[in-house]
């Protein structure tokens, strides 16, 4: 597949789906908008591929410093909450 062709197949992304995802990570189970930037990402993703579960077929992890930080804080939160003996290393 060439660029041009990619570049054709460019469609504007569509605010209601960002809408209805964003309704949809809102119920999840985590404090609101605990991933920060990856939500966003995630949101754009519906809005792009018009559907709720998107598809990422060639995955690739790239983290920007705030979202380590984002993911840190959610996992040190997390561990508070655990019972106290299971926090402690197998």
């Amino acid at each position: 597949m060439k660029l041009e062709d990619i570049i054709k197949g460019i469609q504007p992304v569509e605010d209601q789906w960002i809408q209805k995802s964003r309704e949809r990570t809102a119920q999840l189970v985590m404090p609101t908008r605990a991933l920060g930037r990856l939500h966003d990402i995630s949101e754009r993703l519906c809005g792009i591929q018009k559907t709720l579960k998107p598809k990422v077929n060639r995955k690739a992890i790239w983290l920007w410093p705030e979202i380590t930080e984002s993911l840190m804080k959610v996992s040190a939160l997390f561990r508070s909450k655990l019972p106290e003996q299971w926090s402690e290393p197998f």
